[in-house]
């Protein structure tokens, strides 16, 4: 066997595939302007296609169920991108919450001060705005109270697409 060109640093690098290193040495010849860093990502996307076969393979074909599950997730991973995390989900959606409560809020907020014009009652005034409020907080706790339920069952699930408070 031909001793390699390429010089071997240390006395235990016998873990180097010298045919790899000496592909390596002479990519580095053929254009020696470009940067390590360019090299490496050039061969990595010149092997991509490959790389794609091969876990697409592994996928399918693995006896390991680990192997294929892995495989699928970095598939998908690829594709579609990392899964979110519940706390970004959470964030977005106590946002959208915050946004529709806020916009509720509003809305309540303007029947409130057109129905004291209408009863004529100043809703400027400190004490019709505290009975008001009150009012308004007592009749929020009873409609978002939760449901009681016999001792031992469940109590009924939400309608789908709503969220329980």
């Amino acid at each position: 066997m031909e001793e390699p060109r390429v010089p071997r640093q240390h006395a235990n690098d016998d873990w180097i595939d010298w045919g790899v290193a000496e592909a390596i040495t002479m990519e580095r010849r053929m254009a020696p302007a470009e940067s390590p860093a360019a090299l490496a990502q050039r061969l990595l996307e010149e092997r991509a296609p490959q790389v794609v076969l091969v876990v697409s393979r592994l996928a399918d074909n693995s006896e390991s169920d680990k192997v294929k599950l892995d495989a699928a997730k970095y598939i998908l991973d690829r594709v579609l991108g990392p899964p979110r995390t519940n706390n970004v989900l959470k964030d977005e959606i106590q946002e959208h919450q915050r946004r529709i409560d806020t916009s509720v809020a509003d809305k309540i907020g303007e029947a409130m001060h057109k129905l004291l014009i209408e009863l004529g009652m100043d809703p400027m005034n400190v004490d019709v705005r505290n009975a008001a409020y009150r009012t308004l907080v007592e009749v929020t706790d009873e409609a978002l109270a939760p449901v009681a339920t016999p001792a031992g069952k469940e109590p009924p699930a939400p309608p789908r697409g709503q969220n329980p408070r």
